[in-house]
């Protein structure tokens, strides 16, 4: 889940972790100041807890539902896309001697341009994928926003975006 406010983004996941038919686990995690109680469903052996939000860079995180390790990888990609895309763009450009380091360290990619990279591997590899994302941070360019890609690879920006399979109960 991921809202747009003014001046940032709140984006938020639960750690909950399906073994077959059994609800493993549900904490409520928020990267804000946002303080969110832990709800627990049941009692199980097994104890798996999962990070559904992943930081793909500086100011851009997303959320990931569907099968844990398609949406890693995506991210894992994105990330190093994205890494490559900084030091190409931002950091290699004809006046660097000119750029500080300050300016440097705040230079970061758009967050339309991560949303784009995660829906383009996302669509292209839909027949193979379980993975829908959401997409949430800063920049310069357009301030806070919210990228929705639900399975299939479509991409739509919105104030606020939820996904994975209980999004119905959120809304």
């Amino acid at each position: 889940m991921a809202v747009q406010f003014d001046k940032g983004v709140v984006i938020g996941a639960d750690s909950r972790t399906t073994t077959g038919s059994y609800i493993v686990r549900i904490i409520a995690y928020v990267l804000t100041a946002f303080i969110v109680p832990n709800i627990y469903t049941c009692t199980c052996q097994a104890n798996r807890v999962t990070d559904k939000l992943t930081h793909v860079h500086d100011r851009i995180y997303c959320c990931r539902s569907g099968s844990a390790a398609d949406t890693q990888a995506v991210a894992d990609i994105v990330h190093y896309y994205l890494q490559l895309y900084t030091y190409v763009f931002i950091t290699s450009s004809t006046f660097l001697a000119l750029r500080t380091a300050r300016q440097m360290r705040n230079s970061s990619p758009p967050v339309s341009v991560a949303a784009r990279m995660f829906q383009d591997i996302c669509y292209e590899n839909k027949d193979a994928l379980s993975a829908g994302i959401i997409v949430a941070g800063w920049d310069k360019e357009a301030g806070p926003s919210v990228y929705n890609i639900p399975v299939g690879g479509g991409l739509f920006r919105q104030p606020w975006a939820i996904g994975g399979v209980f999004c119905m109960f959120l809304f």
